[in-house]
């Protein structure tokens, strides 16, 4: 009968157990969705703070003017595009750097990223496909309503 009781108290200190690694399990879980919710906060803001320090007039435009304003100038052809090129060469970077050091080969470099937009003869003048540098959220924001939303 000892043997029966002390099997018997094995088997509830197991459980014991179980519960007590269900809880730690539950705890980690809730911690990293904590943490992934705070890196996209960080992340949210500070992509929003570099759109306002380099485009200060999208400071005062409503949100709908800033979305019309994202769709005209990034949410294009042109922006698809690039942000394809960009996420490819992100792609091949982290490939590279996971690499031993004898195996990476050229890193992509800021110019060899600013070259992407070169054209077919090898020069750096600006495609016409691309949204105008300068102007943009005071155009959008001067625009008369019915063309800010009109396309």
């Amino acid at each position: 009968m000892a043997s029966n009781k002390s099997t018997t108290e094995k088997i509830e200190l197991q459980r014991e157990k179980m519960v007590q690694m269900e809880n730690e399990l539950k705890r980690l879980m809730r911690q990293q969705k904590e943490e992934e919710r705070k890196a996209r906060t960080r992340r949210i803001c500070q992509r929003g703070g570099l759109i306002e320090s380099l485009l200060p007039d999208t400071i005062i435009l409503s949100d709908e003017r800033f979305k019309a304003f994202l769709e005209k100038t990034i949410a294009n052809k042109f922006g698809r595009d690039m942000l394809s090129s960009l996420k490819t060469e992100q792609e091949k970077e982290t490939a590279q750097n996971t690499e031993t050091p004898h195996q990476q080969g050229e890193k992509v470099s800021i110019g060899k990223l600013a070259g992407m937009g070169q054209n077919a003869d090898g020069s750096n003048a600006v495609k016409p496909t691309e949204p105008p540098r300068s102007g943009g959220a005071a155009a959008v924001a001067e625009a008369p309503e019915t063309e800010k939303l009109a396309g």
